[in-house]
Order: C-alpha cells, then structure tokens, then sequence
C-alpha cells in the first residue's frame, strides 16, 4: 500500500462548510492507500489519526503591507501561508521520513514550491489538486505575466494535476497540449448522506432561498433584484432569501441601499450540523455563479452538498456553464443575467405552491460525488503515474 502525504492549508476550521470537501475526499482515499493529512489547524478539534493539525502564525499587519507592496504578486495570497508551509516542511524533516505521494490541494500555490522540493527530495510523485486555473480564477489578484509563469511552473514540474471541472479540463489540455496526459478530470465530493439530520417538517412563514458560502462581487446579486422589482410587493413580503457565509461588502451595500433589506437576512459561516438544520428548513437552494467572460468553467462544489438534501436548486449561471450539466433535465431552474422575468416569473409560483419545483431535479446525480467513488479515482488516476514509469 503506497503512502501519501496530502497537504492542506484550509481557510477556516475543516467542519466548517468551506473546508469540508477536502475532508471528504480523504476519508474516500484512506481506505486504498495509507495517507497523512496536514491540514492548518484553527483549533484543538480531532479529525483523525492520519489528520496533523498545524497551526498557523498570525500575520494579518504585515500581510497587508506585503499586499500593498506587491499587489501584482497578490497572487501569493499572503504571509502567513508561506510562514505556515516552512513550519509544515519542517514538521515532515522531523517526523515523516517515508512517502511515495504528494497531493497539494486547493489555491494557495505559494506553497507548490515548498511542495515540490519535498516530492523531489523524498523521490515522490507531486500530485496537484487546482481547484482555479491562476489565468482563469475571477478572485485572486496580481497580473497575468506572473500568473501564467507559475500556472506553467505547476504544469511542467507536476506529475497529475486533478481538476473538478470539465470545462476546465478542455480547456487546460488545449491550453497546453504537451502536457494534456497530465490532467485528469475528476468530480468534488459530497457528504455521506448518513450525516444528514432528519428531514424538518416545520414551514417557515416565508417561502425561504437559502445561499451558503462566499459570495463574491463578481457573483453578484443583480438578476435578483431584478427580480424582485417584476414581483408586487404584496407577494415580495412572503419571500427570506439567506445568505449564509462570507459576504463581500459591496454585496452588504447593495443590500442596505435597496428597497428589499427585509428580504434578506445575512449570517456568518456557521458549522455545518447548524448549516444543514437551516438548508432542511428552507424551501429552495440559491447558486450564483460568476459572469465573466460569459462563462463559467467552475464547478461550485455546494452543489453537491445541496443533492443530498432533495430540494429545489436555482442556477443563476452563464448560458456556457460547467454547473449546467447536471441541470439537463430542467432548464426552467437554470437562469442566465437576462433572465429576471423566468425568476421572477418562479419564486411567483414558489409564493403559490412551495413543492412545486421539488422533483424536477435528477437527485440520483448524487452518487457520482460520494466520497468513495471520488477517493477510488483519485486513486486509479495516481496508480496510473506509476504504471507509465
């Protein structure tokens, strides 16, 4: 059984909604191959014996001096992650001296060189889990000159790179054909559905859209209120849509400035057993993905989440869209930005009839998201590395 060493620097604490398809995926993976988990640690909080929380130095000040020095490297997204990847290489030196992979996840590619010299040092396969293309991600800062030389960094010196979308796979392998053998497209990961609480059968008074996770500028909130100015606002009193997550502040101003603030009601990220107890209660699940460049190449892994609970699901996405594809089947809950009226026209129906939409989704869709389908992957996609050597 080969050993991988997967490293982590999650955003916030691993049973928080945001970090949690990392942890999924791995408990998927532990089953096949023998794997430690270094993950940046926020708390005291167990998640396993092959999980080593490392925390995380705080260096909130100098990171904002550094980013206003060197905007266009913003792309580094901070201090306080390169401080937190010597103290895990360090950690490695000390107390892991034996691994045949390493799997780097998620955006923070400062830490791919560091990641790199330990995969050549011990002789292991470096494995690269990019969840944003850095010429394609709509947030991170920076410019393009030194975004596409690190994007070409991790092509080349790389021996997988896994990516959740499609979309994003054709476009990454017409990006650099040479290299095209090297990418491998595989789905996020959702949760056991044993983890689910029971179905809640209180109504709340108002037919509730319930959005969780960052919502960003750039997926903004206009078809929404465009919406909302097509209903009678009769009819706008018996709509709560909730925002659950982290809000970026021009989204709040637009919010407070309008005339709908008692639509919405805004929370901050929570866990994910009081997460699940509101999405039970709601009677519909918001995504809003972004609209640059009239695409969207992102797969947003809260939908995979939001299967498992059988509710309605409203897509507001670009017309070419990786999050359309599990959305064949029912168009009607599919909106594009000049789709005001359609929405309009169905939370309309919503305020009418709550269940009206709810078996229009294909819920079996769910299965290829669970943990052990994708962990069962992840691990045929690396064995593969070996069986070419």
């Amino acid at each position: 059984m080969r050993k991988y060493l997967c490293i982590y620097y999650c955003w916030d604490e691993l049973g928080n909604a945001n970090s949690n398809q990392n942890h999924r995926q791995y408990i998927g993976l532990a089953s096949l191959a023998k794997i430690t988990v270094l993950y940046r640690r926020f708390s005291n909080r167990k998640y396993g014996d092959n999980m080593k929380g490392i925390s995380s130095p705080n260096f909130l000040l100098l990171d904002r001096v550094f980013l206003k020095i060197f905007q266009s490297l913003k792309l580094v997204w901070g201090v306080d992650i390169f401080f937190w990847g010597c103290k895990m290489a360090l950690y490695v030196k000390k107390n892991i001296k034996d691994f045949d992979v390493v799997i780097l996840t998620g955006t923070p590619y400062i830490l791919f060189g560091i990641t790199t010299l330990l995969a050549r040092k011990h002789k292991a396969k470096l494995v690269v889990q990019m969840y944003d293309p850095l010429l394609d991600n709509n947030y991170m800062g920076g410019i393009n000159f030194f975004r596409s030389l690190l994007e070409k960094k991790i092509v080349c010196s790389s021996d997988l790179i896994i990516v959740h979308s499609y979309l994003m796979f054709r476009k990454m392998c017409d990006r650099y054909p040479m290299f095209s053998h090297k990418f491998k497209f595989i789905p996020f990961a959702t949760d056991d559905v044993k983890l689910l609480p029971a179905p809640s059968l209180i109504k709340q008074d108002f037919v509730t859209l319930l959005y969780a996770g960052t919502l960003q500028r750039e997926r903004n909130l206009d078809l929404v209120f465009k919406s909302l100015k097509r209903i009678p606002k009769s009819e706008i009193t018996a709509i709560k849509i909730q925002l659950i997550g982290n809000i970026s502040a021009s989204i709040k101003s637009q919010i407070k400035k309008s005339p709908y603030t008692d639509v919405f009601e805004l929370l901050a990220f929570m866990d994910k057993k009081n997460l699940y107890d509101y999405v039970c209660k709601s009677d519909a699940l918001l995504v809003i993905d972004s609209f640059k460049d009239d695409c969207n190449i992102f797969f947003p892994s809260k939908i995979c989440e939001y299967l498992l609970f059988k509710k309605p699901i409203l897509l507001i996405t670009p017309e070419i869209s990786e999050s359309r594809r599990l959305f064949m089947e029912c168009p009607e809950l599919c909106f594009n930005q000049y789709d005001e009226d359609k929405l309009a026209q169905t939370l309309q129906a919503m305020i009418k009839n709550r269940t009206l939409f709810d078996s229009r989704l294909n819920y079996s869709q769910i299965e290829q998201f669970y943990p052990s389908i994708i962990g069962k992957q992840i691990f045929e996609s690396i064995e593969s590395i070996f069986n070419r050597c």
